[in-house]
């Protein structure tokens, strides 16, 4: 997916994604078998206390699945607008982003002076990096541009270790755009089987110099 614009795969954010997917995938079955396991447990018990399938048992069923849905349902949009922003700019890098919060506002301050009034969520969006700046997308099925940032208002990219308002260490990229003084701190993931997550430190490395990559000489 992550190709440069000759169309050689980036091999740092490649691997980022092959390891993020790995773990995705074993989450996801590992919840599916865990949810099994649960339902198997209970046709077992109420088929040998009542001898025959309790109605309840199959509302349950229908419950946790949709439950499964709802809680994947949101992964599999965006990974599905990934994959459409990626086909439509085949030449740029294409990732999720997730905007740590600020104690100034950072995003909403940019977008007053922008005239921009285009609802851009506080979870995983789609971002992408091209000769223009740094785009954020909307998910679905339909994506489309919320914000751009442009080159011209990027003073830097850089990859670092910070922790966040909840007092987790994370580690992810500071976009300093002027004029703020407080440069935007983003992590950046993956999602695959509806499971989204942060890339590791090598992965926010080659995403870091992918991005700067982009930026027009």
């Amino acid at each position: 997916m992550y190709r440069t614009e000759h169309g050689g795969r980036i091999p740092g954010v490649s691997g980022a994604r092959d390891r993020r997917a790995l773990r995705s995938t074993a989450i996801a079955g590992l919840t599916i078998v865990g949810l099994g396991a649960v339902l198997a447990g209970g046709s077992a018990i109420v088929t040998n206390a009542d001898e025959y399938w309790n109605p309840s048992l199959t509302l349950a069923a229908i419950g946790a699945v949709f439950l499964l849905l709802g809680l994947g349902g949101g992964p599999i949009l965006r990974a599905s607008a990934v994959a459409r922003v990626q086909r439509s700019h085949p030449s740029a890098l294409v990732m999720l982003a997730l905007r740590e919060p600020a104690l100034v506002p950072d995003l909403p301050t940019y977008q007053y002076r922008k005239a921009n009034t285009a609802r851009v969520p506080d979870t995983w969006v789609v971002a992408l990096v091209d000769s223009r700046g740094i785009s954020a997308w909307s998910g679905g099925f339909r994506p489309k541009e919320l914000i751009l940032i442009e080159w011209s208002e990027i003073a830097t990219v850089t990859a670092v270790s910070f922790t966040s308002i909840a007092g987790r260490r994370r580690f992810g990229a500071a976009v300093d755009v002027r004029p703020f003084a407080t440069p935007m701190l983003v992590r950046v993931g993956h999602s695959a089987f509806g499971v989204e997550g942060s890339f590791d430190r090598e992965g926010v490395l080659a995403i870091v110099d992918a991005t700067n990559s982009q930026r027009p000489a």
